[in-house]
């Protein structure tokens, strides 16, 4: 880019970032070939997505011309791995009946391996299994293989759409979301949670084939790392299309 940023800032984990404003039309022009010239892949947003399409409806059912409801903001990046990293984001569930043998009842779905420790070696280990991790307390997780018979045929290769279908065949259950494995072990040791569940990140190539199948990612399935700053940058509902 030319020039000074429009914008700058340093986050409270250290990440710089910096923003420039594209004016050049050859450049704009290049861009807007190349995004057109083959599918674009929503790897993340897509709730906001279907949002913004919904806002642009309603603006034109009220009879609103063209304007700023027909655009909406998007980062892009190229789908490759090293254009994209995408962490996990990991489960956490509270509201299981007292003493509910959590294990036995996923074992119609996945097959617990093991009993190991919460340590630094446990996500290489979910890769050497193809499987996620489940939590308990004491610095403990099982580790669970996937039967991959016991799946409805189609669904998406990743670890948040077999846990779901193995989460709806559990008693009723509250489910939050957090990063980092250190963060799930502490809250389910401190009791504030029955157990957690780790998985393993999404693939680019995951990503990829599930859109290109049209399935939906469950929510919270990719965490895309480092992310621009919320709140950055901002574009006016009220701004014309030019602007």
């Amino acid at each position: 880019p030319n020039g000074p940023p429009v914008g700058r800032c340093t986050d409270e984990a250290g990440v710089h970032h910096r923003l420039w404003r594209v004016t050049s039309s050859a450049l704009l022009d290049a861009v807007t070939s190349l995004v057109a010239s083959a599918p674009v892949v929503i790897a993340d947003g897509h709730h906001r997505y279907e949002t913004s399409m919904a806002f642009r409806d309603e603006r034109r059912a009220a009879g609103d011309g063209p304007g700023a409801a027909d655009l909406t903001l998007a980062l892009l990046v190229e789908l490759t791995e090293s254009e994209l990293a995408v962490q996990a984001i990991h489960r956490l569930v509270r509201g299981l009946p007292e003493d509910f043998d959590l294990v036995a009842a996923l074992e119609p779905f996945f097959e617990p391996l093991q009993l190991v420790a919460m340590d630094e070696s446990l996500t290489q280990r979910m890769v050497e299994v193809g499987g996620l991790a489940l939590v308990v307390s004491g610095g403990s997780a099982w580790l669970l293989r996937p039967r991959e018979d016991a799946f409805p045929e189609g669904i998406p290769d990743l670890d948040s759409s077999r846990l779901d279908v193995a989460r709806a065949a559990l008693p009723a259950h509250e489910v939050v979301y957090q990063h980092g494995p250190g963060a799930v072990a502490e809250r389910v040791d401190l009791g504030e949670f029955d157990a957690g569940f780790l998985l393993r990140p999404a693939t680019v190539d995951q990503i990829a084939a599930t859109a290109r199948s049209r399935d939906r990612m469950p929510p919270k399935t990719t965490y895309f790392f480092p992310k621009p700053r919320t709140g950055f940058l901002f574009r006016s509902l009220l701004s014309d299309i030019g602007s």
